[in-house]
């Protein structure tokens, strides 16, 4: 099984190709890495399946994944889809610093 932010579905149903992210716990809400699945091991199909293969850091040359390493990851750390970052509450956070009037004193 592979995680859909707080729902489980089966790794049967997911693919070579599938575009997941990886969130550990450790990493909190806003920490994240985009990945695509390169390899479901064989023994993914079996009920002992704990992790699939992960191509995190390809340069954004998503399109030729299969060329580069992956990471054996985890199922409890994945999720399906791929995270973006949240450019409005990014914009909120700069609008909100609580130390603005200071910095334009300099």
């Amino acid at each position: 099984m592979i995680n859909t932010e707080d729902t489980y579905i089966c790794v049967k149903a997911v693919e070579v190709g599938t575009r997941v992210h990886y969130q550990p716990k450790h990493y909190g809400k806003d920490k994240w890495e985009n990945g695509i699945i390169k390899e479901i091991p064989k023994h993914a199909t079996e009920s002992q399946m704990h992790s699939v293969r992960v191509v995190y850091n390809c340069g954004d040359d998503w399109d030729n994944y299969m060329n580069y390493t992956s990471a054996l990851t985890h199922k409890r750390d994945l999720f399906l889809g791929w995270k973006e970052v949240d450019e409005s509450a990014q914009d909120t956070k700069e609008d909100n610093d609580p130390y603005e009037d200071y910095y334009e004193h300099w």
